[in-house]
């Protein structure tokens, strides 16, 4: 038999003064996606492809797309290419104020720099097929066909990165007081419409006299070339059977009595492609009448082997 104050005790258990102190508060969830696939977009300099496994910032979201940040704008994404990651924000255990502090997160870590290619960079041209096989034959030894736009970085030569700044490589070549001229490069199998070269006059290793900074669509640098117009007599015999000799300023021999000799080979993460052109002179033999040292680093050698493909495709 229970005493009277001994019923009141078994039944009324007793509650916890707030159930917050034993359950700690849902965090804040930070949220990514990370590409499954490239995806092209608009930029302010025209059109870029951004790779697969790229993590990107959301912004905000909806049932067919994803709205995130990249390149101080903000880039709306089908839903179906991405893959969504989440990273908890921590936060600090609650105490008797109702007051949750938060511990702010890092800070942001800004967009990896890539390839800018203007819109249609990599539609099929028409003509050039001799230039194409030719870029194709010299490039395909040493990588294969890609969309790759990141990598910057790459050493190409004397303290110039790949997708550095231009004035920054010529700063970087001692170059920054001259004034270059600026062309557009017109080679077929190059992205279309999206590149410049800039060129410097002057004395440069291996007695080459002009030195020629190939940029992005939004001035970086992508590839460099060396070009050596002092004429010099080379014998009876030069070797021959390439038609294009100068791969940025697209220049083809064109007669019987010249010849073009090309040749290429991979250091780490640069081809370099190597031409001479010759011409022959009467009754004093053949001259070489100019030299290329053209440097590609691999990642820009795969868009350029990208889009030699529709090119040579029904050739």
């Amino acid at each position: 038999m229970a005493f009277a104050g001994q019923s009141a005790a078994t039944t009324a258990r007793p509650t916890l003064a707030a159930d917050s102190t034993i359950k700690s508060a849902s965090p804040a969830v930070a949220q990514f996606v990370v590409l499954t696939r490239p995806v092209k977009i608009s930029i302010v300099y025209g059109e870029t492809v951004l790779p697969a496994g790229l993590r990107l910032a959301v912004v905000s979201t909806d049932s067919s797309t994803v709205r995130v940040q990249y390149l101080n704008d903000v880039q709306a994404l089908p839903v179906s290419a991405v893959r969504f990651e989440s990273g908890p924000t921590l936060v600090a255990a609650p105490t008797a104020s109702p007051a949750i502090k938060t511990i702010a997160p890092p800070p942001s870590v800004p967009p990896p720099i890539s390839v800018s290619l203007r819109p249609g960079w990599d539609t099929q041209m028409q003509g050039g097929s001799t230039t194409m096989r030719e870029l194709q034959g010299l490039l395909s030894p040493h990588a294969q066909a890609g969309i790759e736009l990141g990598e910057a970085g790459i050493p190409i030569y004397a303290g110039v990165r790949y997708l550095m700044e231009a004035k920054e490589a010529a700063n970087a070549l001692g170059l920054g007081g001259t004034i270059p001229s600026r062309i557009k490069v017109a080679t077929p199998g190059f992205p279309r419409d999206t590149l410049d070269y800039i060129i410097y006059d002057g004395t440069f290793e291996g007695g080459f006299n002009h030195l020629e900074l190939v940029t992005d669509a939004a001035g970086r640098v992508v590839c460099l070339e060396f070009v050596n117009q002092h004429v010099r007599r080379v014998g009876n015999d030069p070797p021959g059977g390439w038609d294009t000799y100068n791969f940025v300023n697209t220049r083809l021999r064109a007669s019987p009595t010249t010849r073009a000799h090309d040749a290429s080979h991979r250091r780490g993460d640069v081809i370099q492609i190597e031409t001479r052109f010759f011409q022959k002179e009467p009754r004093r033999g053949w001259d070489q009448r100019e030299e290329t040292k053209l440097l590609v680093p691999v990642p820009f050698a795969r868009l350029i082997l990208h889009c030699i493909q529709p090119g040579m495709a029904n050739r």
